[in-house]
């Protein structure tokens, strides 16, 4: 398999992971510790999540991701537990997400 490859695996790896973060999981590893904190939004969630792969953050991952996504990269098998066994591979080549913008759900237009 090429480096380019296995780049675009990657990306398409986190994204199946970034499209099945539950509002079901609401706090990250921090929140769950205080008492008054409010739920996070989608976008807090993705924020948190990306963070937690890039340290690999396995406790937080849980809490945040449903077990049973559908990975939509036919090279890796569905599910959280299969992405999590897979982070060595990511940190081994160097990949890394860095989140450039993030735009509220309301603010997203579809143009045709």
């Amino acid at each position: 398999m090429t480096k380019s490859m296995k780049k675009v695996i990657s990306v398409f790896l986190l994204s199946g992971i970034l499209a099945s973060c539950s509002v079901n999981h609401t706090k990250s590893t921090s929140e769950l510790k205080s008492k008054n904190t409010e739920p996070m939004n989608n976008k807090e969630i993705v924020g948190t999540f990306l963070g937690a792969v890039a340290n690999q953050d396995v406790e937080t991952m849980r809490k945040l991701a449903n077990a049973d996504y559908i990975q939509h990269n036919p090279f890796i098998p569905t599910g959280l537990e299969p992405f999590i066994q897979l982070l060595h591979v990511l940190k081994e080549h160097g990949t890394y997400a860095e989140n450039v913008r993030m735009f509220p759900p309301n603010q997203l237009h579809l143009c045709f």
